[in-house]
């Protein structure tokens, strides 16, 4: 039902595959040179998902972290940078300079916006050791315990994974995200740290925030998340973030009272 879902709607879906959790799936979707046109694609799928298991009297959800005792739901992307010929600038001799420099961006840029990609009370459960989701701002080559992989590929798809953001993260923002990372890399000439080899979770490496509260207060000292949003987008985004945050600690929840009384 997805599927002709999708095809009605012209919506380019790849594979759809059982994850780790129960009831848990992946969709793929095919690439799209316009970034603009890969951000609606993915609000297309989620309305078709929630469409077809309304449809079925199921509930779908793509919220970041729905169970403790299980795995989360991410949202990855994979990027690369088009030359105006429509070639990718990550392949060819200087292809793998080019593709680190995008690393490196997206590595020093990733503390101070994470509240872009993770932008949920709910979804900093999901960013811990082991669990899938990283929780280091590292790289490497095909680990997927990192927060920027780098898949295996032939020349012409040379790209980077970018794999920290929640399923409930807003496409538009991640995707403005990435690429004003990727570009300030890029023309900065910025130099990566060695990738990772191992198990990133057991790595030195420059830690995430880990709540929702200190990537906020890292995020209102950037100047980056205005270069990347504009100046009035990133305060409105800060603002209502700071007022989600007040809300959450306005409330008492069950377990406070249990423990407590």
């Amino acid at each position: 039902m997805i599927r002709d879902a999708a095809s009605a709607q012209k919506l380019p879906i790849d594979t759809i595959i059982k994850e780790a959790a129960p009831g848990q799936f992946e969709v793929n979707l095919k690439h799209r040179a316009d970034p603009l046109r890969a951000a609606d694609d993915v609000i297309m799928l989620r309305r078709i998902v929630l469409g077809c298991a309304r449809a079925h009297g199921l509930t779908a959800t793509f919220m970041a972290k729905p169970f403790l005792e299980f795995a989360g739901n991410g949202m990855h992307v994979h990027a690369s940078i088009l030359d105006r010929d429509g070639r990718n600038i990550f392949g060819g001799p200087s292809g793998r300079r080019m593709l680190e420099s995008a690393v490196a961006g997206l590595l020093r840029t990733m503390p101070e916006s994470l509240l872009l990609f993770i932008n949920t009370w709910n979804g900093f459960r999901r960013i811990t050791p082991g669990s899938y989701a990283p929780t280091r701002a590292v790289w490497a080559e095909n680990n997927r315990s990192v927060a920027l992989r780098i898949p295996v590929s032939n020349d012409d798809n040379r790209r980077v994974e970018h794999r920290i953001a929640g399923a409930d993260a807003n496409p538009y923002l991640v995707m403005a995200t990435l690429i004003q990372g990727m570009v300030e890399g890029i023309e900065n000439g910025e130099t990566p740290p060695p990738p990772v080899q191992g198990n990133a979770y057991d790595e030195d490496g420059l830690s995430l925030p880990d709540d929702m509260d200190d990537a906020l207060q890292l995020m209102e000292k950037s100047a980056f998340v205005d270069r990347a949003l504009g100046p009035l987008l990133a305060k409105v985004y800060r603002d209502l973030k700071r007022a989600e945050i007040v809300a959450f600690w306005s409330e008492i929840t069950p377990l406070e009272r249990t423990t407590y009384l």
